[in-house]
């Protein structure tokens, strides 16, 4: 991984006149051409006159999801008014990016403070994280002003505290997760780590409290629950514009997407291979789920949930990649490695890699790493599967009540 950085940084300020290594810039989004538009275009659709969910800013497929986000970062709208902005007019606004560069330093201070609770917690070296800050996940995270650093910060302080002889830490990691789970959905899986310590009353909690977070704000915005009904609809539409698109997405359905646009495959023929490997990736998060209660080794058990997390959603961009940064900590905290352990760092290390390999051809730039980071997590994923299934020998579902 340092020696991926060391290139990462050469080629940024030396540029190579070989277009393969030429465009580092291309570790942010559209090479910084739609600079902090996660964050800009949440305000812009709060602000606007037809509501967040029935702006129609972007046309209907950005603003979706539950609206605690939305509420959390609601007072940063009343410094600016941008009701009538363009995303350029917030690149020129002054208070507009005074707001986002805070926003993004105390999202980016709970994120590195979880990741140092977590180093603490399980004895793993502190200087660990420094590569982090180069890794294609942070920087790619950190451009897109997305709220996911503050999901990630909180699924890590679950992390750390799920299982504190402490109550409050106990509550405070319940909590954690219900923020993360209404913030993000997919979370959730992370409360697999209660179900398999049998804390059935702790699950109820969660249900309870998450339930609340997701569905309470409702009751606050104008015309009530029709927005939920509306937030649903944005949903699948949102997963309908993002169903085809490849680059900077992760899961197995993007590398058949990406095959099937190969192979020149006709609309209905490419949907039909998808829908065929949606079920695929069904079942093995269901075949996920049930390994993370019979893993021993808890490395192993995160990263499973992580996988799951990252390559099961529709629409799960580049930066959803941060919820692995954990998963690699707790890879240190052996002391002895096999060869497959070996070969699970060097997928780690291809999955968070800055550098930048972008292909021209036929006129489109393939994005080879990103795609590269994507075969790897997915790679890593069934290998995963595939050496936890002899643990799966005389369990039963009875042992979990």
């Amino acid at each position: 991984m340092a020696l991926l950085t060391g290139l990462f940084l050469v080629c940024l300020f030396f540029p190579p006149a070989n277009v393969l290594f030429s465009s580092q810039k291309s570790i942010i989004f559209n090479e910084g051409k739609d600079w902090f538009a996660d964050f800009f275009n949440v305000m812009r659709y709060m602000s606007d006159d037809g509501g967040l969910y029935y702006s129609k800013i972007n046309e209907s497929d950005g603003h979706s999801g539950f609206p605690l986000g939305q509420v959390l970062i609601y007072p940063l709208t009343l410094l600016v008014d941008y009701s009538r902005m363009s995303l350029e007019d917030c690149w020129m606004s002054k208070p507009a990016i005074f707001s986002c560069v805070v926003y993004l330093a105390v999202l980016a201070f709970f994120f590195w403070d979880s990741l140092n609770r977590v180093c603490e917690k399980y004895g793993v070296k502190k200087y660990n994280l420094i590569i982090f800050l180069f890794s294609s996940a942070f920087i790619f995270t950190l451009e897109r002003g997305n709220n996911l650093f503050l999901s990630a910060a909180l699924v890590n302080y679950f992390l750390v505290f799920y299982d504190s002889r402490s109550k409050g830490q106990k509550w405070f990691a319940l909590v954690s997760l219900c923020l993360a789970a209404t913030l993000k959905g997919y979370p959730v899986f992370f409360g697999l780590l209660l179900l398999k310590d049998k804390r059935y009353k702790d699950i109820l909690y969660c249900i309870i409290i998450t339930i609340i977070l997701a569905f309470g704000p409702f009751l606050f915005m104008e015309g009530g629950f029709d927005n939920l009904f509306k937030m649903i609809e944005n949903t699948g539409l949102n997963n309908e514009a993002y169903l085809h698109v490849y680059n900077y997405m992760f899961g197995l359905h993007k590398l058949a997407c990406l095959a099937c646009f190969a192979l020149h495959l006709p609309p209905m023929s490419m949907d039909s291979v998808i829908s065929v490997v949606r079920i695929l990736e069904t079942a093995l998060v269901l075949l996920t789920f049930i390994l993370v209660l019979v893993e021993k080794r808890i490395y192993r058990q995160i990263l499973l949930i992580v996988c799951a997390v990252v390559l099961f959603p529709i629409n799960s961009g580049f930066y959803c990649v941060v919820y692995v940064l954990p998963a690699i900590l707790l890879f240190f905290i052996r002391r002895e490695y096999t060869k497959l352990d070996y070969v699970i760092l060097l997928l780690l290390c291809l999955v968070i890699n800055p550098f930048q390999v972008v292909l021209p051809f036929n006129g489109h730039e393939y994005y080879l790493t990103s795609l590269m980071s994507n075969a790897s997590l997915c790679l890593l994923w069934l290998l995963l599967i595939a050496t936890s299934l002899p643990q799966l020998k005389g369990f039963k579902f009875k042992q979990l009540i």
